[in-house]
């Protein structure tokens, strides 16, 4: 058993431990609140653009497939999102074990988040291109802008990223953004063709550029809140286990400080019985 002091030292170092834990739960907790309140409006926008390309849909004749610009090399890719940074249990593990699930002949892949390159490398594998995720939801659109311009030449992308759920909680999902699936877009628009300044193709090709930015944003802010709901659950999980052993080494102490008492009175006892002795002698 331990010294009294070294116990004591240890107690106070996992009690600033904790601070520095309920700290970055508290953060966790804040980000998670800023990521759901930020899908309300990607969402909203979400819908602009796809009642806008229903209307443009409109001035196809005969409802013919969306046109796609030809991609510059043929590429597909699934774009992988994870975290920046750490505590997050197996969050970035099951994201990359999804989009690997899912890497068919053909497509590469891209990642956003520094974690989920380094589960990538662990696999012997390496991304076609990376990016830093954001780390705070104000900076999710800046990335989606740079993984939109990478994507930009390629017409066929599917997003794998960890969907926010209640109680703190994710799912790993895919989902297809391009090529445009029109069935998507059916029943939108207001039934007036609108007015525009740009061939049908040209117009649905911009809005197809708009609308993967729009779907890459919302996932990513999907992940964002999904990265700081798993960091929350970590820091739930330690704060018990350190409370858990603090109580254990503060039982530890009591044990030494009745032990010391224990001692104190054996040692009393034994020094009166000596001078009973002597008296008696």
């Amino acid at each position: 058993m331990e010294q009294l002091p070294r116990l004591e030292g240890r107690i106070e170092s996992i009690r600033e431990l904790r601070e520095l834990m309920r700290a970055m739960r508290a953060m966790a907790a804040s980000h998670v609140q800023e990521g759901q309140n930020a899908l309300l409006g990607i969402r909203e926008y979400t819908n602009v653009v796809e009642d806008a390309i229903a209307e443009a849909l409109q001035l196809l004749s005969r409802n013919p497939a969306i046109p796609a610009a030809p991609p510059a090399d043929d590429a597909k890719f699934i774009v992988a999102i994870c975290s920046e940074h750490g505590f997050v249990g197996g969050f970035n593990e099951h994201v990359v074990d999804r989009a690997l699930s899912e890497l068919e002949p053909g497509y590469r892949i891209g990642i956003i988040g520094r974690r989920g390159v380094d589960q990538l490398i662990e696999k012997l594998l390496e991304p076609a291109w990376s990016l830093a995720m954001a780390t705070q939801a104000g900076g999710v659109l800046s990335v989606a802008r740079q993984a939109a311009e990478r994507l930009a030449d390629v017409n066929d992308v599917r997003l794998v990223y960890a969907e926010y759920k209640s109680g703190a909680r994710y799912e790993v999902t895919s989902r297809s953004v391009l090529p445009l699936d029109p069935l998507l877009f059916t029943g939108g628009g207001n039934g007036t063709p609108p007015l525009h300044h740009l061939s049908p193709a040209v117009l649905l090709e911009r809005l197809a550029g708009e609308y993967l930015l729009v779907e890459i944003a919302r996932a990513m802010m999907e992940s964002f809140a999904s990265e700081n709901a798993a960091r929350l659950q970590m820091m739930d999980s330690a704060d018990r286990n350190i409370e858990a052993r603090v109580e254990h080494l503060e039982m530890q102490i009591r044990h030494l400080h009745q032990a010391a008492i224990t001692e104190e009175l054996l040692d009393l006892m034994t020094g009166a019985q000596a001078i009973l002795s002597n008296t008696e002698a």
